[in-house]
C-alpha cells in the first residue's frame, strides 16, 4: 500500500480501566503488560491526536478522529474466548498517499493482528470507519477558505483605500494655489 502505515492498535475493556487488561501493538511489536513506559507514551500520543483533532466524529460504526495525516478510529471488538465483556479497539494509521483499496486492506491486516491476540473485529466495519473517517471534510477546510477570502478582501480594500488617498494627495498638490510669498 502506498503511503499507509499502521501505527498503533490498542484494545481495552470498555468501561473497565481498573482491570488493566489490554492489548497493545506498536509499529509491528506487541507491547507486554510490563512495558509501562511504552504504554504511557502510546496513551500520550493518542491524547495528542485527540487534542489536535481537525474533527472528532461518532457514528454507528464507532468513532473517527483525524489530525493531520493521522487517523484514529475506535470500533467495537470481542474476545474470541467467548467472554461476555465488551472491548474497544483503538487503531491509529498514518495516511500519506492513500490508494483506492487502502481501507479494506488495512482493516484486513489489523483484523489479522487482533486474531493472533484472540480478539475478533469486524474488518468490514473497520474498513467503513477508515473510509468515512478519512474522506470526511473537516470544518477547518471551510474555515481556511473563509479566512483566505476574508484576507484577500481586506487586502483589496486596503489597496483601494491607499490608491484613493494617494490620488487625493496628488490632487491637493496640483490644485494648491501659490501664496503671496511663493509668487514672483
Amino acid at each position: 500500500m502506498m503511503g499507509i502505515a499502521t501505527r498503533w492498535v490498542y484494545v481495552e475493556s470498555a468501561g473497565d480501566e481498573e482491570s488493566g487488561e489490554s492489548f497493545a501493538w506498536q509499529d509491528g511489536k506487541v507491547l507486554s503488560a510490563a512495558q509501562n513506559a511504552e504504554r504511557e507514551q502510546l496513551h500520550r500520543e493518542l491524547e495528542d491526536i485527540v487534542e489536535r483533532a481537525e474533527f472528532d466524529e461518532r457514528a454507528e460504526w464507532g468513532r473517527a478522529v483525524r489530525s493531520g495525516d493521522r487517523l484514529l478510529v475506535e470500533v467495537e471488538a470481542t474476545p474470541m474466548t467467548g467472554a461476555a465483556r465488551r472491548l474497544t479497539a483503538t487503531v491509529v494509521v498514518s495516511v500519506a498517499r492513500p490508494d483506492t483499496e487502502w481501507a479494506s486492506e488495512t482493516a484486513g491486516e489489523i483484523a489479522a493482528i487482533l486474531r493472533d491476540a484472540e480478539i475478533s473485529i469486524a474488518s468490514d466495519r473497520l474498513a467503513q470507519a477508515f473510509d468515512e473517517g478519512w474522506s470526511r471534510k473537516t470544518p477547518f477546510d471551510w474555515l481556511r477558505l473563509t479566512r483566505v477570502l476574508a484576507a484577500a478582501g481586506a487586502a483589496l480594500t486596503i489597496a483601494w483605500w491607499w490608491m484613493r488617498s494617494a490620488g487625493r494627495v496628488r490632487k491637493r498638490r496640483r490644485a494648491k494655489v501659490p501664496t503671496s510669498g511663493e509668487q514672483e
